[in-house]
């Protein structure tokens, strides 16, 4: 049962109901950044062609619906990043998001609405995805929930990476099963959405229209502009496994958030290391990485049976990566000097 929003939040949608909500969710590690950065890059374009891109959820990733759905016993960074510092604000940031979001969309008049966070497919309790629900239902005729799979072996890899750029110190990459199971968020949100409005796009060039990921992207929300849109760069790419081990070491000194904010010198140090990074990623024991992929194998086969219509119920068509890979680096003294050095004198010389 979904609770009333009106109940929770004193908040009412005023506006006329568009006819779509197009709600991505990732999942994480498929190239949501570079999504979002496409989404914002073309914002007028997609309001042209009667599409709107909201900026009160935030104003590429739309961090605030997690930090919205998210039950109030959780305080993952993506609640620190929209301002949230302690469970005693969750509440008022719950009304004043409302507000503004539902003001933004009613002066809009939209005929159809994209959404795009990768922290929605962490949306465990049920209680969570009723709230998003609850929250989305008053915009649309209709609600689709869309994400892509990713091989849970190499997702799992380049979680690791992004866990170090968000300021862990983790030695291991985090490979919790629910981080990774595919056809458990889909059903998850079939229960609230219907399996009728829930699909699911296969993260391998191989599997993407024209083998671009925005092109594959924008076949699913159906839009067509008029001229070409602004093209985005790839974004958030994994370290190398050199400069990976330097900032996982660094962070201990370094932190992401410094007296509740996101430290603009931790930021600068994050983009220089990403431009040095241009050697192997991280791996792990092919025995591992087999042994993890194998937990998945009958969630996978359903998903690819009940969801992408595949009767022989095969979701992925290569092997997980083993090109440019080498085993967790460890970083020497004169390694590490050299990565200072290259942050000190960039820094000097005001690169960034």
């Amino acid at each position: 049962m979904v609770t009333n929003l009106a109940q929770t939040s004193g908040t009412v949608f005023a506006g006329k109901p568009a006819e779509e909500v197009f709600l991505h969710i990732g999942m994480p590690k498929t190239g949501s950044s570079t999504i979002q950065e496409f989404l914002a890059a073309n914002r007028k374009r997609f309001a042209s062609a009667g599409v709107a891109v909201p900026r009160s959820p935030g104003n590429k990733n739309h961090f605030k619906l997690a930090a919205y759905a998210f039950d109030d016993n959780r305080m993952p960074s993506v609640r620190k990043i929209v301002g949230i510092q302690n469970r005693d604000q969750i509440a008022s940031f719950r009304e004043t998001f409302v507000r503004e979001f539902y003001a933004e969309l009613a002066s809009i008049n939209a005929s159809r609405i994209i959404l795009s966070n990768e922290h929605c497919a962490t949306c465990y309790a049920d209680d969570e995805i009723s709230r998003l629900e609850a929250l989305l239902r008053p915009l649309a005729n209709r609600v689709r929930v869309f994400f892509y799979v990713r091989r849970q072996d190499d997702a799992a890899i380049a979680r690791w990476s992004t866990a170090i750029k968000n300021g862990e110190t983790v030695e291991h990459p985090p490979m919790r099963f629910e981080l990774y199971d595919a056809y458990g968020l889909a059903e998850r949100y079939a229960k609230h959405f219907g399996r009728e409005n829930v699909s699911v796009g296969v993260f391998e060039r191989e599997q993407l229209k024209n083998h671009d990921l925005v092109d594959d992207f924008l076949s699913r929300v159906d839009v067509e502009f008029e001229g070409k849109p602004t093209e985005v760069k790839a974004s958030n790419a994994s370290l190398d496994a050199k400069h990976m081990e330097f900032l996982r070491r660094l962070n201990t000194y370094l932190p992401r958030f410094v007296e509740g904010r996101v430290s603009v010198r931790r930021t600068q140090a994050l983009r220089l290391l990403e431009a040095m990074s241009n050697g192997p990623v991280a791996t792990l024991p092919e025995e591992e990485l087999d042994a993890f992929f194998a937990k998945f194998s009958e969630g996978n086969s359903r998903l690819a049976r009940e969801y992408l219509d595949r009767p022989d119920g095969v979701l992925f068509r290569r092997a997980h990566r083993t090109k440019d890979v080498v085993d967790p680096h460890s970083l020497s003294i004169d390694e590490a000097f050299e990565i200072f050095a290259e942050l000190w004198s960039a820094n000097l010389t005001g690169k960034s």
